[in-house]
């Protein structure tokens, strides 16, 4: 079970958060990083990054699964590691050890943080905040970086990934950092923070409103205005983009492609899938690498 707290103070989780990152700076040279990998084969329950993300254990142990070095390999990654998560490949944490983790999602236009703290009961509780907005130009930096230690698995890959913490610290502590967009803006990104975490869930615009303590036309108006389209457009069209990954990644069956992101029937995922890509998910899936 997983409690998704928005009632925190973001501005004490941001000078916590801020305190850890540097302690861990000063006391790692470099930071050992694992490499998460394409691969033909999925965990169940796994997560698919939307983006490229780095995973930074602040304390306790950040076990999870990810494909590796030809395999399915369990790490445990903790203080002074870093798990590196391309945009379309996935991860799948446990949750059960206690663990505090910030990951860095490194979008076209910003750098979101997502801090996780798992206590590690019988309960498996986590409370999440999404943070977005905190850096507007690492994105340029990050893909400078990038070829290189992904080229490059070694010891200078640490030393890069230092380098990179350096100036996500130095950008979160400048008032500079911060958006200009605005509360509206902060609390969609929390929404769809939310949603990228259970868009596999049986989720309505109604609970989303209930969790973040909002009217469910305050959500719509939200979304409307942010994005462009509404809250059941979006979930839909969030997770039709990870059935697409999924239809060209693995030998699944429809079934199983339209339960792993959230619907409960095959024949609605694909009339959904007809409706937005203009073709059904099986000639998707037989498109093979053409864009549609």
């Amino acid at each position: 079970m997983y409690i998704y707290n928005i009632m925190i103070n973001i501005e004490a989780k941001k000078q916590e958060l801020i305190l850890q990152l540097a302690e861990l700076l000063t006391v790692y040279d470099k930071f050992q990083v694992y490499f998460a990998e394409p691969s033909e084969q999925i965990s169940l329950g796994s997560n698919v990054s939307r983006c490229d993300r780095l995973a930074v254990p602040l304390s306790g142990c950040h076990r999870m699964e990810i494909f590796t070095g030809g395999k399915i390999t369990t790490i445990c990654p903790g203080p002074g590691d870093v798990t590196f998560m391309p945009k379309g490949i996935w991860n799948h944490p446990d949750w059960i050890l206690p663990v505090k983790t910030a990951t860095f999602g490194f979008e076209e236009d910003e750098i979101w943080i997502s801090l996780v703290e798992c206590y590690g009961n019988s309960d498996k509780q986590a409370v999440r905040i999404v943070v977005p907005g905190l850096c507007t130009d690492g994105d340029a930096l990050f893909k400078l970086f990038k070829p290189c230690f992904v080229e490059h698995q070694d010891a200078r890959s640490g030393i890069m990934i230092k380098l990179l913490m350096y100036y996500i610290l130095d950008t979160i502590r400048s008032p500079v950092g911060s958006s200009p967009r605005g509360k509206a803006y902060h609390t969609w990104g929390m929404m769809t923070g939310y949603l990228e975490e259970y868009y596999d869930a049986n989720i309505s615009r109604e609970d989303v409103a209930a969790i973040f303590k909002l009217a469910p036309n305050y959500v719509s108006f939200l979304f409307k205005q942010q994005s462009g389209i509404g809250f059941t457009e979006y979930l839909n069209k969030l997770r039709l983009n990870k059935a697409c990954f999924l239809l060209k990644s693995y030998n699944q069956t429809l079934d199983e492609v339209a339960l792993a992101v959230g619907f409960s029937s095959a024949a609605y995922f694909c009339r959904l899938f007809k409706k937005y890509n203009g073709i059904t998910p099986t000639e998707y899936r037989n498109r093979g690498d053409k864009p549609l």
